[in-house]
């Protein structure tokens, strides 16, 4: 029997999505897009922007719209594209991670960042170990260049995450 995989990501300003959306297609996985009820305009710098990015130091969530960690409870294999905030996941992302059930699965994190420097991997390995302890498995850990606020996605995301899968 085939693994299912479904492909989990939260998108800002577009960065994620290219990715996600590119490598769904070529594992023939679900997408499940994780959007918060009250989506801000994270855009460019403003008082939203930085408001979410304190969230993401403090290890917050945010209220998320329908229920996520249902829609990818199928999967067998887990692909996370989140964007780093201040060196930490985007709100959205923490939400999904606390309330899905990992047990069993094969989880791929891939991490997208404005920083030209992987200065999240501390981030991801500590996701990882979060995840094992919830039951799942880490399969592989990988990072991407994204846009920033106020800068256009980078539509080589969706060629890059390709190379890594």
């Amino acid at each position: 029997m085939a693994m299912q995989a479904a492909v989990i990501y939260y998108s800002a300003t577009g960065s994620c999505a290219i990715a996600a959306k590119a490598l769904a297609g070529k594992l023939g996985a679900s997408l499940v897009e994780l959007k918060e009820r009250k989506q801000k305009d994270y855009s460019h710098v403003n008082a939203s922007f930085m408001f979410a990015g304190m969230r993401a130091v403090l290890g917050l969530g945010a209220r998320l719209e329908g229920q996520p960690w249902k829609d990818a409870s199928a999967a067998d294999e887990l692909h996370i594209v989140f964007p780093i905030w201040a060196s930490k996941p985007a709100p959205a992302v923490n939400t999904f991670l606390r309330r899905y059930d990992f047990t069993g699965k094969r989880v791929v994190l891939y991490s997208v960042q404005a920083d030209p420097n992987d200065t999240a991997k501390p981030t991801r390995e500590k996701l990882a170990e979060k995840i094992k302890a919830r039951g799942g498995s880490i399969a592989a850990t990988y990072y991407l260049l994204g846009g920033g606020p106020g800068k256009e996605p980078r539509a080589e995301l969706a060629e890059e995450i390709l190379r890594l899968s």
